[in-house]
């Protein structure tokens, strides 16, 4: 099977909004804890840990936290990759408002109804 990948526009209403704009957050916060790790030379935390040692990331969904990790990993894996042809510089700290809001979720993660439409 293709990979495949699917954009949408929305136009959220302000409750999800608020929702959204949580899932941005927690998926920015948890980019920088892998980050601080990476820079202070520790073992990545699993997502497990850290939504154990921070309440507010047990209110977002599991999967997008994922992909932050999975992007995570990339990222590092590109850094270290030495036949690359342009090297890539360390991964950086994403701020609010500077850093586009996205998160990657797999389709089966989206309510669908009886006919596989979301």
């Amino acid at each position: 099977m293709g990979n495949n990948s699917y954009k949408f526009r929305i136009y959220p209403t302000r409750t999800q909004q608020r929702k959204l704009g949580k899932v941005f957050g927690c998926a920015r916060f948890v980019w920088n804890q892998f980050v601080d790790g990476f820079n202070k030379h520790e073992k990545p935390l699993k997502i497990s840990e850290l939504r154990a040692k921070h309440e507010f990331l047990k209110d977002v969904s599991s999967c997008a936290m994922g992909e932050v990790r999975r992007n995570f990993r990339e990222t590092v894996n590109q850094f270290f990759n030495k036949k690359r042809k342009a090297q890539l510089g360390r991964p950086k700290f994403k701020k609010r408002g500077k850093s586009r809001g996205e998160v990657s979720q797999p389709i089966e993660a989206f309510n669908t109804n009886k006919e596989g439409r979301v």
